[in-house]
């Protein structure tokens, strides 16, 4: 028993679920970049530490135009409201499913949306707000993005 006790230790030490996982085992420079999660950081289960971690060593070798236009989307995301959030997971996965075509239609109509004066964006946004789930559908449809 304290053999195999030993082994799924070791395993746990070399994959990297237990290393490092306390607050005060990681470096000066993590903690420092971590410090808005230190409060919950012991209710993060290993693997949301490693993503926080993650995250954390991408956003310090972003550039500064780069680190400031996603920490404006983390704070436009904290604003959110679970349904919110929701249907932009659920977007981002439709735009997963995509053809690599697809998206760059997709792209190219939305910059030509947004060339369009306010007033025309404005009545566009309401038509399609005006839709049934069964109209937009068969629109997508016609458009050729399902």
């Amino acid at each position: 028993m304290l053999k195999r006790l030993l082994v799924v230790t070791i395993g746990l030490l070399l994959s990297g679920l237990v290393q490092g996982q306390d607050w005060q085992d990681l470096s000066e420079d993590e903690r420092r970049a971590l410090k808005s999660v230190e409060s919950r950081w012991d209710s993060l289960t290993p693997q949301q530490k490693h993503k926080v971690r993650e995250r954390a060593e991408r956003l310090r070798t972003m550039t500064p135009e780069q680190r400031e236009q996603v920490l404006k989307r983390m704070k436009q995301w904290r604003k959110m409201t679970p349904e919110q959030r929701n249907r932009v997971r659920q977007m981002s996965s439709e735009l997963e499913e995509m053809s690599p075509e697809q998206r760059r239609q997709l792209r190219q109509n939305i910059e030509r949306f947004k060339q369009l004066p306010p007033e025309q964006q404005r009545r566009l946004k309401q038509r399609w707000k005006d839709m049934t789930p069964e109209q937009r559908r068969a629109l997508k449809k016609s458009s050729g993005k399902n």
